[in-house]
């Protein structure tokens, strides 16, 4: 592989790359030998990472443009790059956070998942938020077409569940749902906008 000329300005770029590539190609043949499913969707969150999480801390650095800053202040709704109408979000008030490496996402969440509204009046900012701490926390549900989450199945959307804070308190926890598709083409979406957000020098 080629040496970059900086790491984290073109990570997010390099990842998108290797999603467009293999996704729908080699990775699909690698099969988890416990269940038999491709590990695509396993492959995806890996690349997740990087590209929402290298960035924040490249603005929270001071790597940011009043461009940026200004995109994530602006409502879901209201960005000319991305579609949320198929998203699901759900916020959980003054209710303890589950614990995903203990336990399944339970059934009062993805229930109301299920009748939740899409986040169009939520801040961009905030849905990266929650993406960005459940990656980083392993706080994902990998779930069916249906919603549930059934191991012998293939994955078809994903939850991403993340804490609340008001300050200092915690407040409750929110959860994102969306197919693995959307999700997915956000990633490639989101590290393109990246490319104009963030300064290259």
């Amino acid at each position: 592989m080629g040496i970059p000329q900086r790491y984290s300005r073109e990570l997010a770029a390099r990842c998108a790359q290797l999603i467009e590539v293999l996704y729908d190609g080699p990775v699909r043949e690698i099969r988890d030998p416990e269940t038999g499913g491709s590990l695509n969707t396993t492959f995806l969150l890996s690349m997740a990472l990087p590209i929402l999480v290298v960035s924040h801390q490249r603005a929270e650095a001071g790597e940011r443009s009043t461009e940026y800053t200004t995109e994530l202040s602006l409502n879901a709704k209201d960005l000319d790059w991305l579609d949320v109408s198929t998203w699901r979000y759900e916020f959980f008030a003054n209710i303890d956070t589950p614990n995903l490496a203990q336990q399944e996402l339970p059934k009062e969440v993805t229930k109301a998942l299920r009748s939740a509204a899409p986040p169009l009046v939520l801040p961009l900012k905030s849905l990266l938020e929650t993406l960005r701490h459940s990656l980083a926390h392993g706080q994902v549900a990998y779930l069916n077409a249906e919603g549930e989450h059934v191991p012998t199945e293939q994955a078809a959307q994903l939850a991403f569940v993340s804490k609340v804070f008001d300050g200092k308190s915690y407040i409750g926890f929110s959860a994102l749902r969306l197919e693995e598709a959307a999700f997915h083409e956000f990633l490639l979406l989101w590290a393109r906008k990246l490319s104009e957000l963030l300064p290259a020098e």
